[in-house]
């Protein structure tokens, strides 16, 4: 068989034209993925960020209400911390759950693996969110890689109060959807 033949050209045009085809629908799928991903997760954890925020606020002006912030408010904190850790620090959703971080750096609910040094990030978290344009950014995380930080802040007691999610969790459907893309594109080509 020569290769200037058009038994040999033809084959190899259609096999050029659907990995062409391929490639060009991977990008197309990934792009669009990604922008809905990033639009739902961002609704998503701003809307658990808000409940957070909420009970937060419902202490506060509880402790408001004594009309002696100074004597409780230590008091109220604990008392809300207590309840974020027993809604939200569940072992099925460790990754998932809220951090909180005073004005000094300390981590006040810490979210991730008992493994993880917290010491060794929470400052550098805090100026982070402090430098953020938004209220989001990508951030890593020692011995847990790259993560997508969403966060608010509650003014009155000095809490950055945000989420951190792995980004391979963020990006779980996109990437099983692109794995999918591939073999059924390789299977037909």
């Amino acid at each position: 068989m020569k290769f200037n033949s058009i038994q040999f050209k033809l084959p190899f045009i259609i096999v050029l034209g659907f990995l062409l085809t391929t490639i060009l629908v991977q990008i197309i799928v990934s792009h669009n993925m990604t922008s809905a991903i990033n639009l739902g997760q961002e609704a998503e954890y701003g809307e658990r960020l808000q409940t957070v925020f909420q009970t937060i606020q419902n202490n506060y002006h509880r402790l408001k209400e004594t009309g002696m912030d100074s004597t409780y408010r230590d008091d109220f904190q604990s008392l809300t911390l207590r309840q974020l850790r027993q809604t939200y620090l569940q072992p099925s959703h460790k990754n998932l759950a809220p951090f909180i971080i005073n004005t000094a750096g300390q981590l006040l609910l810490l979210p991730l693996d008992n493994a993880v040094n917290p010491d060794g990030y929470s400052k550098a978290l805090l100026e982070q969110t402090q430098r953020a344009a938004g209220d989001s950014f990508i951030f890593s995380v020692p011995e847990q890689g790259e993560v997508w930080c969403v966060f608010r802040v509650f003014e009155p007691w000095g809490w950055t109060i945000g989420y951190l999610v792995p980004l391979d969790v963020k990006y779980q459907m996109a990437s099983q959807l692109s794995r999918i893309l591939w073999l059924v594109f390789g299977g037909i080509t």
